[in-house]
């Protein structure tokens, strides 16, 4: 059992990750609409990304761990590890975040809104 879902993982992690980096650049890019601040997204390769937060200093960096496979990820407010849950089918593929299952949606809307936060941010008003 142990084995086939890393089987699966390893099927369906890679199309997770591209789908999860083009969910970050839309939000990125959709938020550059609504406010100045809004971070810009950085591909420092195809298995590191950065969201570049504007004048606040605030960043999300995201590693994509081929091998296991995951996403570590760090926030201004968090640090960890995102594991890929998915149906043998591949109909299903989430992110699960500290045992809760997140979709790549959410995950980019609530990562990009952090860079945005100015509370505890570098300079910012606490």
């Amino acid at each position: 059992m142990i084995l086939d879902q890393q089987r699966i993982k390893l099927i369906f992690g890679p199309s997770a990750w591209e789908d999860l980096k083009k969910r970050l650049a839309a939000e990125c890019e959709r938020m550059s609409d609504v406010s100045p601040l809004a971070p810009r997204f950085i591909a420092l390769s195809n298995d590191n990304v950065f969201l570049k937060g504007r004048e606040n200093g605030r960043n999300v960096s995201l590693i994509y761990v081929k091998d296991v496979p995951c996403v570590i990820y760090r926030t201004p407010r968090r640090q960890g590890q995102m594991d890929i849950l998915a149906n043998p089918d591949g109909s299903s593929v989430d992110f699960v975040i500290r045992g809760a299952p997140q979709s790549p949606e959410d995950i980019a809307f609530n990562f990009v809104r952090e860079t945005l936060e100015t509370r505890g941010a570098p300079g910012g008003a606490d």
